[in-house]
């Protein structure tokens, strides 16, 4: 996918280091920050902006 990421978005993908959270923090994400991502032009009459989600813990039902 990374090369499809170039494509789409004329830069190559990158990871961020994680950060402790700060006390304006509260609500996100704690540990990341994103930046801008331009919007390719043929996606630009339906989108306001682009945000790639920074990863997630997700919680399931054990199987026992």
């Amino acid at each position: 996918m990374p090369s499809r990421f170039a494509d789409l978005f004329g830069q190559q993908a990158k990871g961020l280091a994680a950060r402790p959270p700060a006390e304006t923090d509260y609500g996100t994400p704690g540990g990341y920050e994103g930046e801008d991502l331009p919007i390719p032009t043929e996606l630009a009459p339906y989108l306001e902006s682009i945000a790639i989600l920074p990863p997630a813990t997700r919680l399931c039902k054990s199987a026992g």
